[in-house]
């Protein structure tokens, strides 16, 4: 709770050139990858998995993850007792990072990424995925599944 998901995460070369982006049918437009912009609101919801990170793996975890902050969130069982709420940590990128521009809301979805999420989020339910759905948005603001009609991937 309290965060918006957004497709507005402008990744730098490095993340670009990993093979899950690898997209030659379409523009540099094409890269917006998900972002969680943290609004502090209760009405502004995301489902997502939680996942532990052990201290080891942490380093490792910090240099994937270039660019993003780790913002305290609280959550609710997708299923179950929605009373029931933990605190956990989400990645929010900043505006800006080391210099560089990290959120912009101009870019279209990086379609072979964008698949991959999709997909992930189909395999918990089919109820997980229409809130993963009807949660996520492009940085102009529309809806992924007006976005998806409009670019012929339904």
């Amino acid at each position: 709770m309290g965060v918006k998901r957004v497709l507005n995460y402008d990744p730098d070369e490095n993340v670009r050139s990993r093979p899950i982006y690898d997209d030659p049918e379409r523009g540099d437009e094409y890269f917006g990858v998900f972002n969680l912009q943290y609004t502090g609101k209760t009405t502004d919801v995301a489902n997502g998995v939680l996942r532990k990170v052990e201290r080891s793996d942490f380093d490792a975890f910090i240099a994937r993850e270039v660019g993003y902050s780790l913002v305290k969130i609280s959550c609710s069982p997708f299923e179950g007792n929605k009373a029931d709420h933990i605190e956990a940590y989400a990645l929010c990128a900043p505006e800006f990072y080391n210099g560089r521009r990290l959120v912009n809301n101009d870019l279209l979805p990086n379609v072979p990424y964008y698949k991959v999420c999709k997909e992930g989020a189909s395999h918990i339910s089919e109820a997980f995925l229409n809130v993963w759905l009807d949660t996520s948005f492009l940085g102009d603001g529309r809806n992924v599944r007006i976005w998806e009609i409009e670019e012929g991937i339904v």
